[in-house]
C-alpha cells in the first residue's frame, strides 16, 4: 500500500467558491492611527463577503504588501468556507503598528489595521442576533 493509499479521504480538499465576473460590493474609508485605509469587501450574491481588498495610502511598501498579503488571504479563508465569524475571530485584536485612534465612533481605537478591519467585518455582515 502506498502511501495516498494509506491517507485516501482523510485530507478532503473543499472547493473553492469564487465570485463571479461581476459582483456588489462595499467601500468603506477610515484614518486608523492616522493612516489613510480603504476597504473594499466582495459579496457573494447572498450578501456576504468573498473578497478582501485593503489599500493602505500612508504606509511604507512593506507594510502595505503585508497588508495586502493577508487581504488575499483572508479572501481565501471565506472563499474556502470558513465561517466569517471564525475568520473574525482569529484575526480580531492583532497588535501592531500602525495603530491608535480611528475615525470611526463606532470603533474608537484599533490595535492594528488587521483589527480594524476584523471587527468592522463582525459590526457591519455577521448577525449577532439583537
Amino acid at each position: 500500500m502506498d502511501q495516498d493509499e494509506d491517507f485516501a479521504g482523510l485530507w478532503e480538499i473543499p472547493a473553492r467558491r469564487r465570485l463571479g465576473r461581476e459582483y456588489d460590493s462595499v467601500t468603506h474609508d477610515v484614518q486608523v492611527g492616522g493612516v489613510d485605509v480603504e476597504l473594499t469587501v466582495g459579496l457573494f450574491p447572498e450578501g456576504l463577503p468573498g473578497e478582501l481588498f485593503v489599500t493602505v495610502n500612508d504606509a511604507e511598501s512593506t507594510a502595505r504588501g503585508c497588508i495586502n498579503a493577508w487581504a488575499r488571504s483572508f479572501s481565501q479563508l471565506l472563499q474556502y468556507g470558513v465561517p466569517l465569524d471564525d475568520a473574525i475571530r482569529s484575526h480580531r485584536f492583532a497588535s501592531f503598528p500602525p495603530q491608535g485612534p480611528t475615525s470611526n465612533p463606532e470603533i474608537p481605537f484599533a490595535r492594528s489595521i488587521v483589527d480594524y478591519v476584523a471587527r468592522w467585518l463582525d459590526l457591519r455582515f455577521v448577525d449577532h442576533g439583537e
